[in-house]
């Protein structure tokens, strides 16, 4: 590339001390006109040849007109650049300074530069050739289906069946309704208040069996004045403190007071377990009931304590176990 520059910078440099050559003799001919003239006509007249008839017709004319010896100095020039030289000379100069980058003097140059030279790398200062050319070719990625799943909203959760104990009020124990106790005999002398309950179903509906229901009874005065509470209390015909109350079964009865005809007093019962290797048996505990009007307050209880129902039934206990329900 330098070579070639040289090269061009020379012809061009040519070119022009020719032109000021020229023009210099062009110079020298105006100011000597006449002379050249007397000189070009001993030249003509001492000579013959083609060389003497072209300066007789063209030699006054390029001396007395030295314009046209300008044209004729740029038309050589010209035929010097593109017929001598050639016009490829021209194309490769064109070329040569279009292509040219001057060099780039950005060089950060350190203070102490130090190189390290490291043996494993030499392939850097000595690359081999590798024919191993790997091409990485894009991969189309998969496209990702978007599914939509429909949230479904969750199903209700059925709640589960519930009892319907009702409170059916106070009752006179008759064998006829209640059925015997104690084996039948004398049982239509017992004097009985009895508090009924019932698990009644309900058309179209479930009713849940309810398990080990007991009762507390609280014993109030006409005054409202609590004077007992005994839990867990007898039931009629149990020997158990608890009974099952299911869904559409018979009722229940609770013992509010019992008439005892030994020893002449009116008294309720308070079951009491009593622990056995053999098993566990119940007897009943009675607890005294004064004469006069009392009100029980009946709950129904589940084991946890929960209260499922309850009632209240009045009475008027009397001597001679006489009372009356009101």
């Amino acid at each position: 590339m330098n070579h070639l520059l040289e090269s061009i910078r020379a012809k061009r440099i040519s070119n022009l001390v020719s032109t000021v050559i020229i023009l210099t003799f062009i110079g020298i001919v105006a100011v000597c006109e006449h002379s050249l003239l007397s000189l070009l006509d001993e030249y003509i007249a001492t000579h013959t040849g083609p060389l003497s008839s072209v300066l007789r017709h063209t030699g006054p004319l390029l001396i007395e007109h030295p314009y046209v010896l300008i044209l004729l100095v740029f038309f050589v020039v010209w035929l010097n650049s593109f017929v001598l030289h050639g016009p490829a000379a021209h194309d490769e100069a064109s070329s040569a300074s279009s292509s040219f980058e001057p060099p780039s003097f950005n060089v950060k140059q350190e203070a102490n530069p130090r190189i390290d030279f490291k043996p494993e790398m030499k392939q850097e200062f000595n690359p081999q050739f590798n024919p191993n050319i790997y091409i990485s070719v894009p991969q189309e990625q998969p496209k990702i289906r978007e599914t939509i799943q429909e949230t479904k909203a969750p199903e209700p959760i059925a709640e589960a069946p519930s009892h319907n104990i009702v409170f059916l009020g106070g009752e006179r124990y008759s064998p006829d309704r209640h059925g015997l106790v104690g084996g039948g005999i004398g049982c239509e002398n017992i004097r009985s208040v009895l508090a009924a309950f019932r698990n009644r179903h309900i058309v179209g509906s479930t009713v849940a069996h309810v398990y080990n229901v007991q009762a507390g009874i609280t014993f109030s005065n006409d005054n409202g004045v609590e004077i007992l509470y005994v839990s867990p209390s007898e039931w009629l015909r149990h020997n158990s403190d608890t009974v099952t109350l299911k869904s559409g079964g018979e009722s229940e009865f609770v013992i509010l007071a019992i008439y005892n005809y030994q020893d002449k007093r009116w008294e309720t019962h308070k079951m009491v377990i009593t622990r056995h290797y053999m098993g566990d048996f119940f007897h009943d505990e009675p607890r005294p009931l004064p004469f006069g009007t009392i009100t029980a307050d009946v709950a129904l209880l589940e084991e946890d304590g929960t209260a499922l129902e309850g009632g209240t039934v009045t009475f008027e206990l009397k001597e001679k176990g006489e009372f009356e329900i009101h």
